[in-house]
């Protein structure tokens, strides 16, 4: 393709859009400054954990002393912040996305979504947009326990054996792609505005990286609402079968999703400890390669199966 055809696309996707390739940049460039408040959330957790932890029990001394998973290298410290920073990155195109999606509706005249914060006010619309989205994330989740080829994908997550808010979002790129596409397509259909899902994001963020600190507390009575660290760190309990223990406590920011469906587990009497976490693995947890490809090893040796089976 040559550089005056390859503009000429660009000018006819622009006409087939209704508005420029600089509009659809600003789209995501306006979002920058608004998020403010989800850098803010990452410091609140570090502040509680000072107030409440020893200095080295703190997540960016575990973090800084770390030697697995990864490695503990420049690499390896990089990696475990690039969660964190994927988080940002991830609502942002989310929010750009959505935004652009919802300008080509109404170029097109076409009423593909609905504006529930007029409908309702812009308050309950992001608190409805929690709930579903949460949803999607307890259902995703047990759906990963549940069927050995999403745990291939999921089980990245559960190899830490050191908590620490830094890898609270360690996922595999195919997991956190499935959380920003669902996001997106929720942000758009209710047409959710900026500073309404920000401020969801920054309140998601702020449970979300206290499940992984290592300061492992109760909630009280309101555990049976939110999940806190210590509900959080019952399903990351090592046991010697992958997989024995950690079918329970599936929720994300809600507890009474897995009190509505029967994978609430209290543990109650025992003590919760920073090192009875992690699964126990004979896969070597520095390999950052396995993680990232042997899931998808293990999906095309299941398409082969299927196939030979097929042909037989």
């Amino acid at each position: 393709m040559t550089i005056s055809s390859f503009v000429e696309n660009l000018w006819g996707a622009e006409a087939k859009l209704g508005f420029s390739l600089s509009e659809i940049a600003g789209l995501f460039q306006l979002h920058w400054p608004k998020l403010l408040p989800i850098f803010i959330s990452i410091g609140v957790c570090l502040v509680i954990e000072i107030i409440f932890l020893p200095l080295k029990e703190n997540s960016v001394v575990r973090l800084l002393r770390t030697t697995k998973p990864f490695g503990m290298t420049r690499f390896g410290v990089l990696l475990s912040l690039f969660p964190a920073l994927a988080f940002l990155i991830g609502d942002l195109l989310s929010l750009g996305t959505a935004g652009l999606l919802h300008r080509y509706a109404m170029n097109c005249a076409v009423p593909f979504s609905f504006d529930l914060a007029g409908y309702c006010g812009p308050f309950f619309a992001g608190l409805i947009y929690i709930l579903i989205y949460d949803l999607f994330r307890y259902l995703k989740h047990m759906l990963c326990h549940e069927v050995p080829f999403f745990w291939e994908i999921h089980r990245m997550h559960h190899i830490p054996k050191t908590f620490h808010i830094f890898n609270a979002d360690l996922k595999h790129p195919f997991e956190s792609v499935s959380h920003y596409v669902v996001s997106t397509l929720l942000l758009f259909l209710f047409q959710i505005r900026a500073e309404e899902a920000i401020l969801a994001f920054s309140f998601r963020l702020i449970l979300i990286q206290m499940h992984h600190s290592p300061l492992i507390v109760s909630y009280g009575w309101l555990e049976k609402i939110f999940v806190s660290p210590r509900f959080h760190a019952i399903h990351h309990l090592g046991a010697k079968a992958e997989r024995a223990w950690n079918t329970r406590n599936y929720g994300s920011l809600f507890s009474f999703w897995d009190y509505l469906f029967g994978t609430a587990d209290e543990a109650r009497g025992r003590i919760i400890k920073n090192a009875d976490l992690g699964i126990r693995t004979n896969v070597d947890e520095s390999d950052l390669k396995f993680f990232l490809f042997h899931p998808l090893i293990k999906f095309y040796e299941l398409l082969f199966k299927k196939a030979s089976l097929e042909r037989q």
